[in-house]
């Protein structure tokens, strides 16, 4: 086994044991080695397929709606999910199960600190 063999099961359990302010740092170093670059891209992904009241409820700090696995995969496509999985060595389920575990708690944090902007989006009609 080469040194790096387990880097993604060692970096979920990392993201278990980290204090919620380090989260949007330890995400957002996971999305920038995927085609996915960053977490304000996760955010604007999630905002534009239907998701905007989940993730403004996040960086509001109000409650914490959970977002499923199979929703951040919509948002984010097969492609940005096949090469997250790829980047972290992991299978897709294990990134998108890490996503959509993280995710509220990271943008709560990115928000409050300025390092993401998340806009309310209204529904036409």
């Amino acid at each position: 086994m080469r040194p790096f063999d387990n880097f993604g099961n060692v970096f979920i359990g990392l993201a278990g044991q980290v204090a919620a302010s380090g989260l949007p740092e330890l995400l957002g170093a996971a999305l920038k080695r995927s085609s996915i670059g960053n977490l304000q891209t996760v955010v604007d992904r999630l905002s534009s397929s239907g998701f905007a009241d989940r993730v403004f409820s996040w960086a509001d700090n109000q409650s914490k709606p959970s977002i499923s696995p199979g929703e951040v995969a919509e948002a984010l496509g097969p492609e940005n999910v096949a090469s997250l999985a790829d980047s972290l060595g992991v299978p897709k389920e294990s990134a998108l199960n890490l996503l959509a575990d993280k995710l509220p708690t990271a943008v709560g944090e990115a928000t409050k600190h300025g390092e993401i902007t998340v806009h309310r989006v209204r529904a036409a009609g």
